[in-house]
């Protein structure tokens, strides 16, 4: 039996969801975001147990990964740390508290899993900031703040 999924609008005492305190540009979301997308694609079946304690979500615990190796924490103690008491590791991790013990054994299972989300979201983000730049970049040039080379020849210098 797979351990029920929380919603990210879940009410915590009712004062504050689980994203309250992680800002609306902030990588994690992005993370968040396209692991969801993209999970659906790769076909991973979750393990159904019969006995003993349910197992965590995959999705929950790829997201976990990949964010956490994107923020330079390799260690699984830190991540379980992280995943316990930082507010953004938990918007991460849907609220889930994984043991050292379970991150090294979903590392080894599905190891080949978060190295392909891994490149693919760290492509998917360099698409996403090159096309920001891009749009920037039209704008400035639209509203001349940038000079173009025709604008920069028109202009003679002064002695």
């Amino acid at each position: 039996m797979v351990k029920r999924k929380f919603d990210k609008n879940q009410i915590k005492l009712g004062i504050r969801t689980l994203d309250w305190n992680v800002l609306k540009d902030h990588i994690s979301r992005f993370v968040v975001d396209f692991i969801e997308d993209v999970f659906s694609l790769l076909e991973i079946d979750e393990p159904k147990k019969k006995k003993g304690r349910e197992s965590l979500p995959v999705d929950s615990m790829l997201k976990l990964l990949v964010y956490a190796k994107i923020q330079h924490i390799d260690r699984a103690s830190i991540i379980e740390d992280m995943a316990r008491y930082h507010d953004i590791f938990r918007f991460v991790c849907d609220d889930i508290r994984p043991s050292e013990r379970s991150i090294q054994r979903y590392r080894r299972e599905y190891g080949r899993y978060f190295e392909v989300l891994l490149q693919m979201t760290l492509r998917h983000l360099m698409k996403v900031l090159l096309n920001l730049i891009t749009l920037l970049l039209m704008e400035l040039l639209k509203k001349h703040i940038i000079p173009t080379t025709t604008q920069s020849l028109k202009k003679k210098p002064k002695y």
